[in-house]
This record gives structure tokens, C-alpha cells and sequence, in this order.
């Protein structure tokens, strides 16, 4: 296998198994580390890359889906439990985006955090920081 096809099946991998649905495997990325050879750095950003992009699309679904219930996330002081929502993930929730690599729960933080209308530069800087150690930890620990 070359390595631009090795990068691609890494980065779908791990854009597939970061969705707020995720497909929890990661098959490709094992196999990459297991069997394939390639170099740390390539395969590891690739695969931040691709998880990086799923948490924000998590993000921009989780936001979008205010507008099919009709809650303008602009404005939360109209609902009184979303404000009191917004509040307490905005002082202490947004810290909770450092776990955004688990499986499962990851994906659906960072919906959350699309539901609590957090600035998209905020969750893409807390992406990347824990995919990053996510990975470098994957690639990095022997077995």
C-alpha cells in the first residue's frame, strides 16, 4: 500500500469514528501502526486532521439543530433553562472539549457544545490539543 493511500484510509478512519454517530473502529489507523511502516508525523496528522474535522462538523450540527427547535442561539435569555445552559458551558463547560478524543463521548461534547452556540475557534483550538495527545499517545505506546 502507498502512503497517500495509507493517509486516506487514516483520515476517514478517523473522521468516521469522531461523528456524533461514530462507526467506533479505527480499523485503518491500527493497521497503519501495526503493519504499515509509515512515518509517526504524517499518520498522526493526518489522523487529527480527519478527527479535528468531524468534532467541528459534531459542533455545527449540534448548533443547527437549535433552528429545527426553533431557539435563536444568539439569544438565550428568551428560554430559561438554554440561557442556564449556555451560562454553565460557557464558564465551565467548554473545559469538559479537553476529552473530545474519547470515543463516543467526544463526539457527543462537541455537539453539545455546537448546541450551547461556543465559539468555533474555541472548539477547534480544544480539538486539536486532545487529538493530538490522543494520537501521539496512540502512536507513541508499544502493543
Amino acid at each position: 500500500m502507498e502512503l497517500s493511500e495509507a493517509l486516506a484510509y487514516v483520515f476517514f478512519d478517523s473522521l468516521m469514528s469522531a461523528l456524533v454517530l461514530p462507526i467506533q473502529t479505527e480499523v485503518a489507523t491500527v493497521a497503519i501502526r501495526v503493519f504499515g511502516g509509515y512515518p509517526f508525523s504524517v499518520v498522526g496528522v493526518c489522523a487529527v486532521i480527519g478527527s479535528v474535522i468531524a468534532c467541528l462538523a459534531n459542533m455545527f450540527v449540534g448548533r443547527y439543530l437549535l433552528l429545527a427547535f426553533k431557539i435563536d442561539p444568539t439569544k438565550p435569555k428568551k428560554n430559561g433553562w438554554y440561557a442556564s445552559f449556555v451560562d454553565f458551558f460557557h464558564k465551565i463547560g467548554q473545559w469538559f472539549l479537553v476529552l473530545s478524543s474519547l470515543p463516543i463521548l467526544g463526539g457527543f461534547l462537541v455537539f453539545v457544545a455546537g448546541m450551547a452556540a461556543l465559539d468555533y475557534r474555541r472548539v477547534l483550538v480544544f480539538a486539536l490539543l486532545s487529538n493530538s495527545i490522543f494520537y501521539t499517545v496512540f502512536f507513541l505506546v508499544p502493543g
